[in-house]
């Protein structure tokens, strides 16, 4: 995994996204380090995060609270994930109990500072607030 060029992506993402959609107020992210790289750009072109645009990674990654703006991010049980995977793999090596699984585990969502509570307005013209963070 090339660190810097994935984070060099989401600045570049950034520009590409303020110059087709300047009304975008928000964006979701596939990884915590791509997010990194549109709160950077983001910043490089005086957007403000997350007065103008929310930012939200996925990963929950160290460096996301490290971060001089920590990120916002969605945390997947990253042990239990690896337990899971083992023993599926276990099973099918030692066993030869081959078959597709699905299994599903709970996210968390991880507010930090890079995200802010939205006020929407709805069709019927009143005034919501939703928890976006």
């Amino acid at each position: 995994m090339n660190v810097p060029s994935i984070r060099a992506e989401g600045r570049l993402a950034s520009t590409q996204l303020r110059e087709q959609y300047p009304e975008v107020t928000g964006v979701t992210c596939g990884n915590d380090l791509l997010a990194l790289g549109v709160v950077a750009g983001l910043f490089r072109q005086g957007v403000q995060v997350p007065e103008e645009v929310s930012v939200v990674g996925f990963d929950n990654i160290e460096m996301a609270e490290q971060n001089p703006l920590p990120l916002t991010t969605i945390h997947q049980p990253k042990a239990e994930l690896g337990y899971v995977a083992t023993n599926l793999l276990l099973d099918e090596a030692l066993r030869g109990a081959h078959g597709h699984r699905e299994v599903m585990f709970q996210p968390e969502l991880v507010v930090r500072e890079t995200t802010r509570e939205v006020i929407s307005q709805a069709l019927d013209g009143g005034l919501h607030a939703s928890d976006a963070g």
